[in-house]
């Protein structure tokens, strides 16, 4: 069962945290710059100030394998009793995945392939996020990318044991930064709705995020502190609705944007999203892949119009771009230097088992032509 702290102000329970575990070895994991210019480091040092503490914010974003096992040989010669992970979706994913790892034995390449099963639970795990995007503090799983191949590596016990979601580490962020980051927010928040895996809790979950991201998302990335509030609640949401339901096509098909041609993740994911809404929407029962039927996956699609202030797919779909061009945000693959040679590489590179959770049969073919159409 994982403690929640969430609102304005609430990075205070960490200090109460601390003491319930009793903890004197920390090993922090942040971003390299992000800490300090979240407001995070003002805010934390002083709590840590009679903590051993080590700092491992040395890797990359979108995290690959060689700075786990860094990570992995960090945490076991320190010996911690805690993981205090603080930053964006990246961070927390390689905290989880370094807390975990640390006590299994073996190859960590063995876990992340899946060939491999855990056996054993990291120590506790503290998770702050510093972006309202990922609500990587609220899923079991982290993302791993080995040779340029995203992995996702997933137990139960990679659960952060608490989130502490305070919107003041967000204020600072450019909109720049916030707008890709809120993007996938709203579209986790969307593909946990109509997923195949989605069930009565996390219909609620996702529900009240695509409500709340659809209706702050451009405020907060203009920089309005009511605005950002609320998207630190919807991002943890959607966190809390992909870990029942998972994600789906459109997330399938960002990771290749993301590691060879540098699209930022969440704007990856926003760009095949308005053509995903309207080819869902046109499910039959000779294509339909969630098992309760096409009248369920109708209903699900329904309830995420009206939350989009839509009338149908299409409509849903234009009012959708509309909202990514009004957060600064490139809608068309050709503007940010894709063409047609692309789509190939693209499709061959798509996470297969992301795509599987799509309600609507969604295999290579229907890909390209979605990318196509994004061009």
């Amino acid at each position: 069962m994982q403690h929640e702290y969430v609102g304005q102000g609430s990075i205070s329970a960490l200090c109460d945290v601390l003491g319930e575990l009793a903890s004197r070895r920390v090993f922090l994991v942040t971003g390299s710059r992000s800490f300090e210019q979240s407001g995070a480091s003002a805010a934390i040092e002083p709590i840590l100030r009679n903590k051993e503490v080590l700092r491992f914010c040395d890797f990359a974003a979108n995290p690959k394998l060689p700075d786990i096992e860094r990570g992995v040989k960090l945490l076991q010669g320190f010996d911690a009793d805690i993981v205090l992970a603080v930053g964006g979706g990246s961070v927390l994913d390689v905290a989880k995945a370094i807390n975990i790892l640390a006590k299994n034995k073996g190859a960590a390449a063995d876990y992340v392939r899946g060939s491999k099963k855990m056996e054993c639970s990291g120590v506790p795990l503290v998770a702050i996020p510093t972006t309202s995007g990922s609500g990587s503090e609220a899923t079991h799983f982290a993302v791993v990318y080995i040779d340029g191949i995203k992995y996702s590596l997933a137990d139960s016990r990679m659960l952060p044991k608490y989130a502490i979601v305070d919107s003041e580490l967000t204020y600072n962020l450019l909109p720049e930064v916030f707008a890709p980051s809120g993007a996938d927010a709203l579209c986790q928040a969307i593909e946990a709705h109509w997923s195949i895996h989605a069930t009565e809790e996390s219909f609620s979950f996702s529900r009240d995020a695509i409500v709340q991201a659809w209706t702050n998302l451009a405020d907060a990335v203009r920089g309005q502190r009511s605005a950002r509030d609320a998207m630190s609640r919807a991002a943890h949401l959607a966190g809390k609705a992909i870990n029942i339901a998972k994600t789906t096509a459109s997330h399938a098909m960002s990771y290749a944007l993301t590691t060879e041609f540098g699209i930022t993740h969440g704007h990856a994911v926003a760009l095949t999203m308005p053509r995903l809404i309207v080819y869902n929407s046109k499910v039959t029962s000779d294509d339909v892949s969630d098992r309760r039927g096409v009248a369920h996956v109708n209903h699900a699609l329904k309830e995420i119009f009206t939350a989009l202030g839509a009338r149908a797919a299409e409509d849903a779909a234009e009012k959708f771009t509309k909202q990514l061009q009004e957060i600064g945000l490139e809608t068309r693959l050709s503007k940010l230097g894709l063409s047609e040679r692309d789509i190939e590489s693209l499709v061959s590179k798509m996470s297969l088992e992301r795509a599987g959770n799509n309600p609507r049969t969604f295999g290579k073919e229907a890909a390209a032509r979605i990318l196509r159409g994004a061009l």
